[in-house]
């Protein structure tokens, strides 16, 4: 999950930059005109008011949000014309999330209360008492992560909306526990691979043949519908940062 969070922000940076460097070339060019205004004081009074013309013809690209506007990506929208369940899934806005420039921060749950369905809510109290930082599915899906089905290019194509996502960074450790509500055929479907079953509890793994397969520990609940996804990472905070 956390790979996919890093390609959140890609599209909207990339026309940022994209920006940044045409007004970067623009103040460039805008210099070099002075300087060669400059040079050739001893020009009669009609060039000089040629030059000026020109000058103030040139456009400026800070007044231009083109850049913005005739950003294609559309190859960045998966085909979306497949049936999902609506009682635990919806299709993620890709359309909102390209376009839009306002950048909010994640939004977190202070209180457990917040959450309506009791099994959810039972599971946000414990990370909320663990210091695990935590949000919803809803929040989470705003950048297009979360748990559901995925095309062949791993583009992100409908989601688990009721679900509460809990992570927390130690200086050593990353740790991070999505739940979601989900029906058995769905879970079926997202394409898991059974370890073992016991207690009622079932134990899955990703299956190893997905593009992004994980590690995480993936458990279901059939009696209460309740996805369990864990993950956990360690490493050698002594170790020197590559670059």
């Amino acid at each position: 999950m956390k790979l996919r969070k890093t390609l959140k922000m890609l599209v909207p940076i990339l026309a940022l930059i994209m920006l940044i460097g045409a007004c970067n070339q623009a103040e460039a060019k805008e210099t070099k005109e002075t300087k060669d205004t400059t040079a050739e004081t001893t020009t009669t009074e009609t060039t000089e008011e040629e030059d000026k013309e020109e000058t103030e013809d040139v456009d400026d690209p800070e007044d231009d949000d083109s850049a913005f506007v005739e950003f294609d990506y559309s190859d960045w929208i998966p085909d979306q014309n497949i049936e999902i369940d609506e009682n635990y899934m919806k299709f993620y806005d890709h359309e909102t999330f390209y376009s839009s420039t306002d950048f909010e921060e994640t939004k977190y749950i202070e209180s457990a209360d917040e959450i309506t369905n009791e099994v959810l809510k039972a599971e946000a109290q414990k990370f909320l008492e663990d210091g695990y930082l935590v949000t919803t599915a809803e929040e989470n899906a705003k950048w297009l992560v979360g748990e559901g089905f995925y095309d062949d290019q791993g583009l992100a194509i409908a989601y688990l909306y009721n679900g509460v996502c809990a992570w927390k960074e130690g200086t050593s450790s990353y740790d991070s526990v999505d739940c979601y509500l989900a029906s058995q055929d769905i879970v079926e479907q997202l394409g898991y691979d059974k370890v073992s079953e016991a207690d009622g509890i079932v134990t899955y793994k990703d299956n190893r043949n997905k593009q992004c397969p994980s590690d995480a520990v993936i458990t279901y609940d059939p009696e209460n519908e309740l996805l369990k996804i864990t993950n956990h990472y360690e490493w050698d905070p002594n170790l020197t940062p590559v670059g």
